[in-house]
């Protein structure tokens, strides 16, 4: 090209003030397609598209408010922190869509330290956001899986985003893993497969469930609705979704109500949990003990 033809073209580089890596416990590795994540201002505002780095990371330009530290000048631009949601749904199916609530902008990834209160004790530090799997996913074979359709035991009305945690202890060493119902109350609990010892098949679990409808509660009337699913209610936040106090099990209709269920886990069969006698087979909880 001639030098009367040539285009100068200018470089600016963009500061990321917001960034995700989600993370596929099941496959324990990043989550490389299929999620649409957004994000926007928790006091209001536009929303804001993620677009997908070389890394796998999912990064946001453009947020509002951002714009003086996305594009630095010549001065070194500080901003207070701003609350955000992100929006995180899979289309392919594989996980319950999740609400993270952060603060922008900042340095490094979301990681899972920011979705517990406190400082913690760093472990999390680092760690990548993990999805919980949806119930309706297709499960590989070297995992074993519990399952339930958690509803409470007066209205019979299905209880969403509550928590069930499933521990297993084969040896003496205490193995947890932890689902997230979605929108139907319909849960999943997938646990690598625990260590067999002789010729046992199975191994005792401990169940619990934890729902605090207080604390999922959206501190804004109306609730917000989603952003990536047009008339859905927005999930609540994550952070909010694991802090959830301990609820009241019933193993049957007769009562009484145990904080947690004492099962057998069958090594390649599905483990339903259902309280005796419920004609519509769920789970019945009632409330928050803790």
């Amino acid at each position: 090209m001639s030098a009367a033809g040539a285009v100068l073209v200018e470089r600016r580089r963009h500061r990321c003030v917001l960034a995700v890596v989600c993370n596929d416990l099941v496959l324990d590795a990043r989550v490389l397609d299929g999620l649409q994540l957004a994000a926007w201002p928790r006091s209001g505002g536009r929303t804001t598209m993620a677009g997908q780095t070389g890394s796998g990371a999912s990064a946001f330009h453009g947020l509002p408010g951002m714009g003086p530290i996305e594009l630095p000048g010549d001065d070194d631009t500080t901003l207070e922190p701003r609350g955000f949601g992100i929006e995180v749904v899979d289309r392919r199916g594989r996980f319950v869509d999740t609400v993270l609530a952060v603060d922008v902008p900042r340095d490094g990834l979301v990681t899972q330290l920011d979705l517990f209160d406190g400082p913690g004790d760093g472990a999390l530090d680092g760690l990548p956001v993990h999805l919980f799997s949806a119930p309706q996913r297709a499960l590989p074979g070297h995992v074993e899986v519990v399952r339930a359709s958690v509803a409470d035991r007066h209205s019979g009305v299905p209880v969403p985003w509550c928590r069930v945690t499933v521990t297993v202890d084969p040896d003496g060493l205490a193995r947890r893993a932890s689902g997230v119902a979605d929108a139907r109350g319909e849960v999943v609990v997938v646990i690598p497969a625990p260590r067999r010892t002789g010729a046992d098949r199975s191994w005792p679990v401990t169940v619990g469930v934890h729902h605090d409808e207080a604390l999922l509660a959206w501190d804004q009337d109306p609730a917000p609705t989603s952003r990536l699913r047009p008339g859905a209610p927005l999930p609540p936040a994550l952070d909010r979704v694991l802090a959830q106090g301990r609820a009241q099990v019933w193993p049957s209709l007769d009562g009484p109500g145990l904080p947690a269920l004492h099962e057998a886990l069958l090594e390649g069969v599905d483990l339903v949990l259902r309280t005796a006698g419920d004609p519509h087979a769920r789970l019945l909880i009632e409330g928050a003990s803790a």
